[in-house]
């Protein structure tokens, strides 16, 4: 086995469901405490959070029918929206256009913002519960800060930046209710109502009404239509307070039915302003025409005229008055022309005075308008390449060009009646020409007379006609149902926000630790070690309570305890790994790979557990370089360097411990030379005199991975036991490990994993060597 290859399940991609248990059960208070946090936080945002509640009204759309085939008439498709059928779309985009929602901010105050502050800080809306009144006159979007001190006094406090030189400045004062507040950067009034102070601080801010309309309408308004081939429309309207969110959606349901009413009056309104300019104008005429003719008769006392001179004067007067009145409809036409044809002012396009409304033009020209608010919408976050805009502006170039059509067919008929008529009035004027001066000069003064008066009395009688039009004009519109309150916020949903806290703290929880299982190069259970090698494991001790128990002989003080319990497991495991079980002494010797992995308080203790069968033992520190000091009181007395180097015999330096049956050598002073006197044939010798005096000889050598000064003991030993500390030990360190299991000089190799913590890892023994022995566990008394 090479030392990258340590076993062939490391590098195993299926997942090891015990192993993931194991990783859990290692971090689950750092996974507790991650979840509690997450919750905490989740209970704190979800506690801060405003409430947002929703109010929804429902309004009929009273557009055409669709239609199934093309009619063929191309004025009757237009007004019908094509083949398309209704235009659903345009009555959405009416309804969120800015200035419906300006219109409808005329009844509902939304710019003005008032929180009251309670004492864990968080802001409660206030609407017509506020016990305060702004009256701002200037700093619009600053945020003011009220703290009552009573009835009639609080302290203000503004936070700004001078807009000139970017520095915050602070401005504070005690002020009066009612009384004017003024700096050089706002001015307002601020009033006291009838309720009273709840909170002992307020926050209020007055937004631009004209951003706050755009703002509404992007974010807070939603139309939809109630089903796919419904005229019906709902209208929805979030808001921090459940009693504005009410007032708002109805009042917008409104301000849609009005703006609805007031764009098909407006072409009456404008009519009927025209008819009052024309009627002015022939008012004048008409007492001048009357005036000479009075003039007239009073200076010639006897006039005779013939019954046939005046009925061809009758008949002209009727005539030129046709003619006035049909040129005052083709300048008016022409004029629509020209701005259809120029493509301005489309969206002031007027009728008014053409006597067009019933030809099917002015619902042409209204379903434009529409469309042309339609685009200037989309407009507001497309571009002309999306396909709505495309869409809309399709159907523009086709009403447009359908009205352009219908204008120019409509003028030339007038304009050929118009032909008509003039010839007719020549004609009648080579009649009049014959009669005597006197006589046509009074015809053509009571001509000009009648005309001015049948005209006058014609635009009196249309002035009537749309007034009366004006009156009753109705929305095709109306409003099914109105808001209700709203008894319950739509969000935060605090539940299931606190339950998402729960859940993600507990999975983030669990991804940090199985992340840190990962990413934790340190050895912790058993199962680490046979992930990485194949060498068996021979011993489990449990962590020691304390360091100061580590140096201690636990096996002779509590006998009973666990830590005693996993020594006579390895005791046990120990006796099968003999090669040659009838050899009446062998040599244990303990290493590491680095220092403090615990070689000498397991040398101790297994000495001592081997000492309780009787077993003459002696533990020899070998690690020449850092001595162990296994028993304070053989500090600095002559050991292992004093013999090898050949300054004392062996009896000399064989101390007696407090346990029966049971010796130890010390390392001695630190030699300069120590790899040389470990590889002398002293080494041997030693060892050999040990072994017929002694049981069970235990070495516990340096650190294997540090220094090579061990590696002549371990060949010599019968038994080479490796020790790796849990939650100490890294992984790499088994290369080590696996370098003495698969060496040829090594007789007989284990590992002992040390400082297992069997709280996390179920612990229990049962580590036989090849056959399962072992003992239960006991609870330390």
């Amino acid at each position: 086995m090479s030392d990258i290859e340590f076993k062939k399940n490391y590098e195993d991609d299926e997942i090891d469901l015990k192993k993931l248990i194991d990783s859990i059960l290692r971090y689950k208070y750092s996974i507790i405490f991650i979840t509690i946090l997450s919750t905490l936080i989740a209970l704190i945002i979800a506690y801060y959070m405003p409430n947002v509640y929703q109010s929804k009204a429902t309004v009929e759309i009273g557009v055409n029918p669709k239609t199934q085939n093309y009619s063929g008439d191309i004025l009757t498709d237009a007004l019908n929206g094509g083949t398309g059928g209704s235009d659903i779309d345009t009555q959405i985009a009416i309804i969120k256009s800015r200035f419906i929602v300006l219109d409808a901010m005329k009844d509902v105050d939304l710019v003005t913002n008032i929180w009251g502050v309670n004492k864990f800080f968080k802001k409660v809306v206030l609407y017509k519960d506020s016990p305060i009144k702004i009256d701002l006159l200037q700093g619009v979007d600053l945020k003011y800060e009220l703290i009552p001190i009573n009835d009639k006094k609080f302290t203000l406090i503004v936070n700004y930046k001078d807009p000139k030189t970017n520095k915050k400045i602070k401005y504070q004062a005690i002020k009066n209710f009612g009384e004017k507040i003024k700096s050089k950067y706002f001015e307002l009034t601020i009033n006291k109502t009838k309720n009273p102070f709840l909170f002992k601080k307020y926050i209020f801010s007055i937004e631009n009404p004209y951003y706050k309309a755009e703002d509404i309408r992007k974010n807070n308004i939603s139309v939809s239509q109630a089903g796919k081939k419904a005229n019906i429309l709902e209208i929805s309207y979030k808001d921090n307070s459940a009693l504005r969110s009410q007032e708002f959606v109805n009042s917008l349901a409104k301000a849609y039915m009005d703006q609805n009413i007031k764009l098909k009056t407006q072409e009456a309104i404008q009519t009927l302003e025209f008819i009052n300019k024309q009627l002015m104008i022939i008012q004048k005429g008409l007492k001048e025409s009357e005036n000479k003719l009075q003039k007239f008769k009073m200076e010639n006392k006897t006039i005779d005229i013939s019954q046939s001179a005046e009925k061809i004067s009758d008949s002209l007067a009727d005539y030129e008055n046709q003619l006035s009145i049909l040129d005052m409809k083709i300048g008016i036409v022409q004029n629509l022309y020209q701005n259809i044809k120029r493509g301005r002012n489309l969206e002031a396009l007027t009728l008014a005075g053409a006597d067009l409304e019933n030809s099917g033009l002015s619902q042409l020209i209204a379903n434009l308008q529409q469309a042309l608010l339609k685009q200037k919408d989309l407009l507001r976050d497309y571009t002309y390449a999306h396909p709505e805009v495309k869409k809309v502006t399709a159907r523009i170039n086709s009403l447009k060009r359908i009205i352009k059509e219908s204008v120019s067919n409509i003028l030339r008929s007038m304009k050929k009646k118009r032909a008509l008529i003039r010839a007719k009035i020549a004609k009648l004027q080579k009649k009049l020409e014959s009669l005597p001066k006197v006589q046509k000069n009074y015809l053509e003064l009571e001509r000009s007379f009648a005309f001015n008066e049948k005209f006058y009395s014609y635009l009196l009688e249309k002035r009537t006609e749309t007034e009366i039009k004006k009156a009753a004009t109705v929305s095709q519109n109306r409003v099914l149902d109105l808001a209700l309150l709203p008894q319950k916020p739509i969000k935060p949903k605090r539940e299931l926000i606190i339950i998402i806290g729960l859940i993600v703290g507990l999975i983030l929880g669990i991804v940090i630790a199985l992340l840190r299982s990962m990413l934790d190069n340190k050895i912790v259970s058993e199962e680490d070690i046979k992930d990485l090698t194949d060498a068996p494991i021979v011993g489990v001790i449990p962590k020691y309570k304390s360091k100061k128990d580590e140096r201690r002989l636990i096996v002779i003080e509590k006998p009973k305890s666990s830590i005693t319990e996993s020594f006579r497991s390895l005791r046990t495991n120990l006796q099968f790994m003999l090669p040659d079980s009838n050899k009446s002494s062998i040599v244990i010797s303990l290493t590491s790979t680095i220092a403090s992995e615990g070689k000498s308080s397991i040398s101790l203790n297994l000495g001592a557990i081997f000492a309780m069968l009787n077993k003459r033992v002696i533990i020899v520190d070998f690690d020449l370089r850092k001595p162990h000091n296994l028993f304070k009181e053989y500090d600095g007395v002559r050991g292992v360097s004093e013999y090898l180097s050949g300054h004392v015999e062996i009896e000399d330096i064989i101390k007696r411990t407090k346990v029966k049956n049971f010796d130890v050598i010390s390392s001695g002073a630190i030699p300069p030379n120590p790899s040389e006197l470990i590889t002398s044939k002293r080494t041997k010798e030693l060892i050999e005199i040990l072994k017929e005096n002694y049981d069970i000889v235990i070495v516990d050598t340096a650190p294997i991975g540090l220094v090579t000064d061990s590696r002549p003991i371990l060949s010599i030993s019968d038994i080479v036991l490796y020790i790796i500390r849990s939650n100490y030990s890294k992984k790499e360190f088994i290369k080590e490990a696996n370098s003495l299991y698969n060496s040829k000089d090594i007789k007989s190799f284990g590992i002992v994993l040390n400082g297992i913590n069997p709280n996390n890892s179920g612990y229990g023994y049962g580590y036989g060597y090849g056959y399962g022995y072992g003992y239960g566990y006991y609870e330390e008394k």
